[in-house]
């Protein structure tokens, strides 16, 4: 906070009150001589206004033109933090505007009216003025008046018991220039606080009531000096409605700051002793509530010298039914979360002070919020500024008087132009301050920061010279001695780092920081960081892009979580994980070395607490950290090893942690009795830990952090000791299911990488894990997943995982198979998809039975061989045929014959399962796997090339090969071949079993000759005539259907064509004609035709439009034909055209003719004459007129009449028109 203008109120007597708002809008001209108006130049910005009273009853408005850039700017690049620092603009006394400077001078007489000041002298109301609360408007020139309402102290306290309130009121006005007063003392009660909100209008307090003013006793004062606030009593059925007589004794404590409202002006908070209540208000439609007052706090002591002070902080941040208020009593200061909810039957409830109740050195005189800061004024003079979050830490000292008790109020100001609002400080002498706070700078928070490190751990507690070097503390803070280190002081730091961390959890779950300049790298005048505007959203002031405050405020706070007492593990563990998050993975060489010593440095504090034995450093550390305090009982800070193995992952040092996190584990087994060694991690919590940490670290993608993974002795240990989860290391990104797979970029390819991908294969294979052999008997084979008891078992299952065989990845093709080929990654690919099939095959030869004759394989060998036939079916392998069909042995019959079927041989591939294996099911299973795939081929194609003819040439091609590629002709052809006797028979069988698969045709010519009828007839023809004919039958009605939906969806499309077509600001080709607005329109007509007319003639109806240029004529075409003639017809191209205007003004100019017109409908066809009504003189125009339509025949039983055939052109020509050109006007 810095001062950033004085003021001189020119006040003629001690102020006692103030009420602060912007002026009306408009120029303030920086100059005081009236005949420099025209060059005078405007100061940017409002004009800032106040109205004070004084101890003898006078009122006074003052404007002030708004705070110099100067004085702000020089404020703002300051860095001390007291009142020597403010430069000398802001200390120059600036008088109200209006008022002359110096002798012999005049005031300006450029100003608006409503800038100069008015007085309303002493003596106008009996006493001091102790309050002035502004009810509405903000200038005496806005469209409402501004009205105030002064508590007056008259010197009678609260003896009477009818008036217990301790001031009289009055209502005053400042309007043409000058106050009024409204009321006397007799019409308005005595009150001892107030306040105001247009939702709840006046609510006062007085002894033990706490009630809302009635509007009739103080708006029709108001509403009959001021016209334009007439009319407001509408809104008092909405607002809150107070009304409590239950406050305790001796009643409520007075004082301009004394009541408050809170949960959206539905709570009241006000004082009575040394206790705070809330008081709900009610709907003034219900009931009032059965809840009385609800303490919500109580001070040590009841100052009743001093005032109390309650305020409403307006912390947007927190959730929706909570608020936050401060209170102030005496030197005692609390922030109190406030609960008023649920809705539906809400209750009053707080939560614990945050932090307690804090004790200053001097009373407090009064506070003002500019959040998210609170500005605490105390009776020395001096102006602090404090956050929410930690109130006993000041951030910021401002001294704005030199004698103690004058200066006695605060006020806020904010203007629609500001982000940070000005607070407005009054003294007794007649003098004004107006403050700003700023956000924190780097050099704030880095001086702060050394300043209570060193009161909470001493000279000698801390890494002080690596702490100051870090974070570029000044030599001021470095050399900084401080008192005794105590437990207060580490209290303090631990309260301060949570809330500049964001780590306080407050039960409103509101926001814990306040603006600093790391987050958007602006001066005070910048956007506010920190997030204020939602609901719930707790940011930090230090984040990633100031690692060195972050890391190093992480490390202070887990150093002094460990000295409390008793020691708080869980704070230290949450700060240190939550920085680590908030870095992300971070390597060596990235964050400053003066950082990273820090961070080492209390890690090995809190590990050689846990431990003499578990130290990161040899030897001593070369900077010790002396304690502070008495050592807590033995195991105590052994919890604290997790917070040092995160505040070591933090700063980018993984390594340490993992050797850190291996060596507990190795301690553990030392110990021998896990259940009794307090924080000591089990072997599931040691693995899943170093997964997680390797997972991350894997997952961030940079070279040096996989290299650390796939070199570090710590990925070994995990992958043979619990190879499930240490595979899962470098798997946990792979996709794992086909809407994965179908949503993944290019660049996030498991094999995208050039070299990680190889070197984790390598590393697979290098491993021994130690673990038996498990299996579920009770799944089938192809559902277990695969023994993990070899380095072998490792590569396919990361294989299998990377080219998603094992996660579903789809077989059709996708948007990536349309981007330009990339032959790196092809070959990359293809590399390991032959890998996989290398290790599948080596698992089948390993696992044969030694003992077997036939060589059978084992559980895990079938496990094997099952894996390796999935892949070679597999559509989308990129495996290389011929090099993997060299590679297997002989007895892999079955295996050959899928690797031939890739090689497009299956002819050759069914000779092996069905001669070579004597196996017909295998041979079908291969055709249909085979039939499966065209299938899938084939849909694909018609949706990527949709025909648009049902018989296309390209239907045609795609059944002839159809035919020729038939998955099931190649096994007839086999099988004949095989033994043309039982192949026969054979051929039959397939014929039977696959009918509605294969093409029949082609199946029946490839049968010898010599096959009698009736062998084939019964398993195959008369099936397949059957399913023809269902077939046949099924689509008929089909087609049926789907001609009836087209022929009802055509009729609903015409009658939107006509129905659209009937409104002459729809169609299109009128509208783009720009006609202009219509003159008049006339009545409908009926057209008549000049001979006798055709029987298909239909009714015409014309209208006229005029516009100023143009003859627009609308023509109803009604077709009469209807359905009871079996001959029943539809019109088609039906158009009016004027053949002849017998004046050159009047010429036809467009046709819009009706496309079809079904029977017993109407629609409108049009004619558009371009017009000269200046030409025609008065005459008249004749136009000679045709009716141009079609006669189309129709099916009688179509729905609309759409079934077009050929038809017959007929012209009707209908008696002239006439136009007068008086028509246009």
């Amino acid at each position: 906070m810095s001062i950033v203008a004085t003021w001189d109120l020119q006040a003629n007597y001690s102020p006692r009150s103030l009420a602060v708002f912007p002026a009306a809008q408009g120029a303030v001209v920086a100059t005081h001589n009236p005949f420099d108006a025209a060059a005078a130049v405007p100061v940017e910005g409002h004009a800032l206004a106040i109205v004070y009273g004084t101890e003898r009853g006078s009122v006074h408005y003052r404007s002030f033109g708004p705070p110099s850039r100067t004085a702000r700017a020089g404020l703002a690049s300051s860095s001390s933090r007291n009142a020597a620092s403010t430069s000398s603009a802001a200390h120059q006394l600036q008088t109200p505007l209006g008022v002359a400077q110096g002798s012999g001078r005049r005031p300006s007489a450029n100003l608006p009216r409503h800038l100069f000041p008015i007085d309303l002298s002493s003596g106008s109301v009996p006493g001091s003025i102790v309050v002035c609360l502004q009810l509405g408007g903000t200038a005496p020139q806005s469209p409402s008046v501004p009205v105030f309402l002064l508590l007056v102290d008259d010197n009678r306290g609260t003896s009477g018991s009818s008036q217990p309130g301790a001031y009289a009121t009055y209502l005053a006005t400042l309007s043409h220039g000058s106050f009024h007063v409204l009321s006397t003392q007799s019409s308005l009660p005595r009150m001892s606080c107030v306040q105001y909100s247009p939702t709840t209008g006046i609510v006062y307090a007085a002894g033990r009531h706490l009630q809302t003013l009635p509007w009739e006793q103080w708006e029709t004062l108001v509403d009959d000096t001021n016209k334009h606030a007439r009319g407001r009593s509408t809104m008092h059925s909405k607002r809150t409605v107070f009304s409590s007589s239950s406050l305790p004794s001796p009643g409520v404590r007075s004082g301009p700051d004394g009541m408050a409202f809170i949960a959206k002006n539905k709570v009241t908070v006000v004082a009575v002793g040394n206790a705070v209540y809330g008081v709900a208000g009610h709907d003034p439609r219900d009931l009032p509530s059965s809840e009385g007052p609800v303490k919500l706090l109580s001070f040590a002591q009841s100052s009743q010298v001093h005032p109390i002070i309650c305020l409403d902080l307006l912390d947007q941040s927190l959730d929706p039914d909570w608020s936050l208020i401060f209170l102030a009593s005496g030197r005692e200061c609390a922030v109190l979360d406030v609960h008023y909810g649920p809705p539906d039957n809400a209750r009053i409830s707080s939560s614990e002070p945050r932090h307690g109740i804090v004790t200053l050195a001097s009373p407090i005189l009064a506070a003002a919020t500019s959040l998210p800061w609170v500005a605490v004024l105390t009776s020395d003079g001096l102006i602090s500024v404090r956050s929410p979050s930690c109130m006993a830490i000041p951030l910021r000292t401002v001294e704005v008087g030199t004698r103690p008790n004058d200066y006695f109020v605060l006020r806020t100001l904010l203007e629609e132009t500001q982000t940070t609002p000005w607070i407005v400080a009054l003294s007794y002498s007649g003098e004004g301050r107006v403050l700003q706070c700023q956000p924190d700078t780097e050099q704030d928070l880095a001086d702060r920061l050394m300043r209570h490190a060193i009161d909470a751990f001493g000279a000698n507690g801390f890494p002080r010279s690596e702490l100051a070097e870090a974070v570029n503390a000044s030599f001021t803070a470095t050399s900084y001695v401080g008192p005794e280190a105590s437990a207060r002081a580490r209290v303090l730091l631990k309260e301060y780092l949570e809330a500049v961390l964001g780590l306080s959890d407050f039960e409103g779950g509101g926001s814990s920081c306040w603006p600093t300049e790391l987050s958007n790298g602006e001066g005070h005048h910048g956007s506010l960081a920190g997030g204020f505007s939602g609901h719930g959203v707790s940011p930090s002031v230090v984040s990633s892009a100031s690692p060195a405050t972050l890391l190093t405020g992480t490390a202070l706070l887990c150093l002094v979580s460990s000295q409390l007492s008793p020691p708080n593990s869980s704070l230290a563990n949450r700060a240190a994980k939550a920085s680590a998050e908030k870095m992300g993975i971070v390597v060596d060489g990235t964050i400053a070395g003066a950082t990273v010593l820090v961070c080492e440095l209390v890690a090995d504090k809190l590990l050689r607490e846990a431990s003499t034995a578990l130290s990161l450093l040899p030897g001593s550390s070369s900077a010790p950290i002396t304690r502070v305090h008495r050592q807590s009982q033995t195991g105590s800070h052994t919890d604290f090893v997790e917070a040092a193995i995160w505040l070591l992952r933090s700063c980018g040092k993984h390594e340490r942690a993992i050797d850190v996190t291996y060596e507990k584990l190795q301690q553990q087994g030392q110990t021998g009795n896990e259940a009794s060694a307090r924080g000591y991690w089990s072997q599931i919590k040691y693995e899943s830990y170093t997964a997680t940490h390797l997972s991350d670290l894997w997952g961030a993608g940079k070279e040096i952090a996989c290299d650390l993974v796939l070199k570090s002795p710590a990925t070994y240990r995990l992958l043979e000791n619990n190879p499930r989860l240490g595979l899962s290391v470098f798997t946990a990104l792979h996709p794992q299911n086909q809407s994965q797979w179908r949503s993944m970029s290019a660049r996030d390819n498991p094999l995208s990488h050039p070299n990680f991908p190889y070197q984790v294969v390598k590393l697979l294979k290098s491993i021994n894990p130690a673990i038996p052999y498990d299996k579920d008997p009770s799944l089938p084979l192809e559902d277990q997943s695969l023994p993990l008891e070899s380095g072998r078992a490792l590569v396919v299952t990361y294989i299998e995982s990377a080219i998603g065989i094992a996660t579903g990845r789809p077989t059709e093709p996708d948007q990536f198979d349309t981007l330009p080929s990339n032959e790196d990654f092809e070959e990359r690919v293809a590399n390991f998809h032959d890998e996989l099939s290398f290790q599948l095959l080596e698992g089948v030869i390993a696992e044969r039975r030694d003992d077997d004759e036939n060589g059978l394989d084992t559980d895990l060998g079938k496990h094997y061989r099952t894996k390796l036939r999935r892949l070679l079916r597999w559509p989308i392998a990129k495996i290389r045929a011929e090099t993997f069909m060299d590679s297997l042995p002989s007895s892999f019959l079955e295996e050959k014959a899928l690797v031939l079927g890739r090689l497009g041989r299956h002819e050759d591939a069914l000779r092996i399962l069905y001669i070579d294996l004597d196996s017909l099911e295998l041979a079908l299973e291969y055709c249909d796997h085979r039939h499966e795939v065209q299938k899938l081929q084939q849909n694909q194609a018609r949706a990527q090339h949709p025909s648009t003819n049902m018989y296309s040439d390209e239907d045609l091609l795609e059944s002839e090969s159809l035919e020729r590629d038939n998955a099931y002709l190649p096994l007839i052809r086999v099988a004949l071949e095989s033994d043309p006797k039982k192949g026969a028979s054979v051929a039959i069988q397939i014929l039977a079993l696959r009918r509605s698969a294969i093409d029949r045709a082609a199946a029946l010519r490839l049968l010898p000759v010599d096959v009698p009828v009736s062998a084939v007839a019964r398993p195959f023809l008369i099936p397949a005539l059957v399913d023809s004919e269902s077939q046949v039958r099924r689509l008929t009605v089909v087609s049926a259907l789907l001609r009836a939906r087209y022929v009802r969806l055509q009729d609903e499309l015409t009658n939107a064509q006509l129905k659209a077509q009937a409104n002459v600001h729809v169609v299109p080709q009128l509208r783009n004609l720009n006609l202009g607005d219509p003159l008049h329109s006339t009545k409908a007509f009926r057209a008549r035709t000049t001979t006798t007319a055709s029987a298909t003639m239909p009714n015409v109806m014309i209208i006229k439009h005029f516009f100023p240029r143009h003859l627009v004529l609308q023509v109803k075409v009604t077709n009469e034909a209807g359905y009871s003639d079996r001959q029943g017809r539809a019109l088609s191209d039906i158009a009016f055209v004027v053949a002849e205007s017998s004046e050159e003004a009047i010429q036809p100019l467009l046709q819009v003719p009706i496309q079809t017109l079904p029977p017993a409908m109407t629609g409108s066809a049009w004619c558009v004459l371009s017009a000269s009504p200046g030409r025609m003189d008065g005459s008249t125009a004749q136009l000679t007129c045709e009716l141009c339509y079609t006669v189309q025949s129709v099916d009688a039983s179509l729905a609309g009449g759409n079934g077009m055939g050929t038809g017959r052109t007929f012209v009707e020509e209908l008696q002239d028109l006439e136009v007068h050109g008086a028509h246009f006007s």
